[in-house]
């Protein structure tokens, strides 16, 4: 498991930038999930075993479902007001693009060192140190391998934490980015003595009402286009406030289990007149390409973007090129 820095010298450099300064400062995307908040509390971890002071910012709130992670409450939600980064390194996990960090971008954007260490593989490599491997399952498993690096101690608290970030982006290991090193991660975190069975329940199980009662709603609202290869689902503002304690990631697979769909698409409005659009492909088509022309990005599976607009032109202009993306991939296979 252990790296070397005769094959990785960029591995090598952020452990060097690791060693030889003082302050740093993680963050990470806006709608964290769990292997962005995961990989931030413990690439944390590993700075404290090294006698290092850091902070974790991140430009959005923690859904309640990632609430039991350990240290969780050491992650701040940015409140606008300057952060003092002049002396810091800024860590950014998880992140393909600088615009998925929110009101954070401009802060890593002037910061005098920078370390991206993502897996998703068209990441933009916008920092000083960049790490990007996009055969990884997860950002949090390139962290693991850090704290292995390093010699750092794994403790029960931090094994939660890994296998966590993995059991999420590898979707329970339904994802094609599921391997035979992740795996042997998850047994590692087993050997720990962390309960896999209650990570799941909190995670996946543990709803409020709202929730479902959400989940309802939108699956009223249910739309098949193209003779039923790309399903979609909306939610307003409306729905928000009558169900203030719904979490609604998720509710995009719930077009996945129908039988002829190809893509699958959210739009949840966080503001007025601005829409969260997560993305799910079960073709070849990379979903992160349609996220990334609306300035979000994530993985050929999986993907999200944020788009401005009343809800009938954001449905429309993501249909619009889920629609060319369709037709290119049905050229292709005729050529």
């Amino acid at each position: 498991m252990k790296r070397t820095s005769q094959y990785d010298p960029v591995f090598d450099s952020i452990r060097n930038t690791l060693i030889s300064n003082d302050d740093f400062l993680i963050t990470s995307h806006i709608h964290p999930d769990g292997d962005s908040l995961a990989s931030a509390l413990v690439l944390s971890d590993i700075l404290k075993q090294l006698n290092k002071h850091s902070v974790i910012i991140i430009d959005d709130e923690i859904p309640v479902k990632y609430r039991f992670f350990p240290g969780i409450e050491n992650v701040r939600r940015f409140d606008g007001q300057p952060v003092d980064n002049e002396k810091a390194i800024c860590c950014v996990l998880d992140a393909s693009n600088l615009d998925r960090l929110g009101s954070m971008k401009s802060i890593v954007e002037n910061a005098k060192t920078s370390i991206n260490i993502d897996h998703h593989a068209r990441n933009q490599r916008y920092a000083t140190i960049n790490w990007v491997d996009g055969c990884e399952s997860s950002t949090v498993e390139m962290v693991y391998q850090l704290l292995v690096y390093l010699d750092c101690k794994l403790s029960g608290e931090l094994a939660t934490l890994i296998y966590s970030g993995i059991v999420c982006d590898t979707g329970r290991f339904r994802f094609p980015n599921t391997t035979y090193r992740s795996m042997s991660v998850c047994v590692e975190m087993l050997r720990q003595g962390i309960s896999a069975s209650a990570i799941s329940e909190q995670i996946y199980y543990k709803k409020h009402p709202d929730t479902l009662k959400a989940l309802g709603r939108c699956l009223e609202n249910l739309e098949l286009k193209e003779d039923g290869r790309i399903g979609i689902l909306t939610m307003t503002l409306s729905d928000t406030r009558d169900f203030p304690e719904a979490d609604t990631e998720g509710f995009v697979e719930y077009l996945h289990s129908i039988d002829g769909t190809e893509i699958n698409f959210i739009c949840k409005e966080k503001d007025p007149d601005v829409f969260r659009v997560s993305l799910r492909s079960k073709t070849d088509v990379d979903v992160s390409l349609i996220a990334e022309s609306f300035q979000g990005g994530g993985h050929a599976k999986a993907a999200g973007c944020t788009v401005n607009g009343s809800i009938e032109s954001v449905k429309n202009r993501v249909l619009e090129v889920i629609k060319s993306s369709l037709k290119t991939k049905l050229s292709q296979m005729v050529a």
